[in-house]
């Protein structure tokens, strides 16, 4: 009986784990402020969340300084692509228009989005808390 009541707890608390939904929007041009704030935070809260048997689910949409960091000519492929094993990376189109960076440009995970506040848009009503990293 004891096993029976355990395996139905269990399931129970294993049917009711928790989709965390995150979207950071990143501004910022620092290395260490994309390594720490964003990189970092994502792995703590993950492994935060998985303690509980919950997941984290994240989003990152770039602007601002964040470009060359994401450029096939110019990334920090090391910072990107530890970062893109965590989240979704989408990019602002009209800031690369206005700079004059051609989506083809940057990385092939970075995906690029209408503009940052569609973007959010779509995110926050999909149910995703925001983070903003200036």
């Amino acid at each position: 009986m004891k096993k029976v009541i355990l395996t139905l707890l269990f399931a129970t608390l294993s049917l009711s784990a928790i989709e965390h939904k995150v979207i950071f929007d990143v501004r910022s041009g620092s290395a260490d402020v994309i390594d720490g704030q964003v990189l970092g935070n994502i792995s703590l809260i993950r492994a935060h969340y998985a303690k509980v048997g919950d997941t984290l689910k994240a989003v990152v949409i770039l602007s601002g300084g964040t470009y060359p960091f994401f450029k096939r000519t110019t990334a920090d492929k090391m910072l990107a692509n530890e970062l893109a094993e965590m989240a979704s990376i989408e990019v602002c189109s009209m800031g690369l228009a206005k700079r004059k960076i051609l989506p083809s440009e940057m990385l092939p995970f970075v995906k690029p989005a209408f503009n940052r506040t569609e973007a959010l848009i779509r995110y926050q009503n999909a149910g995703y808390a925001y983070i903003l990293v200036p």
